[in-house]
């Protein structure tokens, strides 16, 4: 994937808007300054609901998957909690997907509902707040470099840039990346490999800026 022309301006005045997804509390005022780390916003998730088909799991009938509960409708359950459990020889477990509440049970089907949680939204610049929009969002006035790239996975990260290739047309590797790169946004070189973007992961890099990308490791980076 490749753009015809690139945006990039080293030095102007930016403004970013920081969404919430749902509707909320904003936590601060226009003029307010900001620094990266800082909520500006937070929300109420609403709860989530997951069908947990016990018999599927157990390979049981559903009349037979009764047998095997570990829990009751109206305890709490928490994340890889078991929620029945078939012993013996080639016996399987069904684990609880989340922290959450046993809301109902029927026909070999476990109903679960999450707790609720907290959202909060970063300011992920240093800036002054220029404009809110009650209970929606906030924009923030900052001063940096803008630079506009052909594909991004849509996730968020803060960190402090660190130049990891030699040129522009070296591939990154996993060995140029040491615990210099935890919690940096790290700038590679034309592209990147599995393995790299498995040290990466493990040295807690932020985000990585690469010419380009293999369209096989799209799925990978999505997650």
């Amino acid at each position: 994937m490749s753009l015809p022309y690139s945006i990039v301006n080293p030095l102007t005045r930016i403004e970013v808007v920081r969404h919430l997804p749902l509707s909320g509390k904003i936590l601060v005022h226009v003029e307010d300054p900001v620094q990266p780390l800082q909520n500006v916003a937070e929300m109420t998730q609403p709860p989530d609901f997951r069908i947990v088909d016990l018999g599927k799991e157990l390979r049981v009938p559903p009349k037979k998957a009764q047998e095997y509960l570990q829990v009751k409708v109206g305890v709490r359950v928490a994340k890889g909690q078991i929620l029945a459990s078939r012993g013996g020889m080639g016996g399987s477990v069904c684990k609880a997907p989340f922290d959450g509440i046993v809301t109902g049970y029927g026909r070999g089907r476990l109903l679960l509902e999450a707790l609720p949680s907290l959202v909060q939204l970063n300011a992920l610049v240093p800036g002054t707040v220029v404009q809110v929009i009650p209970g929606k969002s906030v924009t923030i006035e900052t001063r940096g470099a803008f630079i506009h790239g052909a594909w991004g996975n849509g996730k968020e990260g803060y960190g402090v840039l660190q130049l990891v290739a030699k040129t522009a047309r070296h591939v990154l590797r996993a060995k140029r990346l040491d615990a210099s790169a935890q919690g940096a946004i790290i700038i590679g070189g034309a592209s990147l490999d599995n393995e790299a973007l498995d040290q990466a992961v493990e040295m807690q890099v932020q985000g990585i800026i690469v010419g380009g990308i293999s369209p096989a490791m799209i799925p990978r980076l999505l997650t």
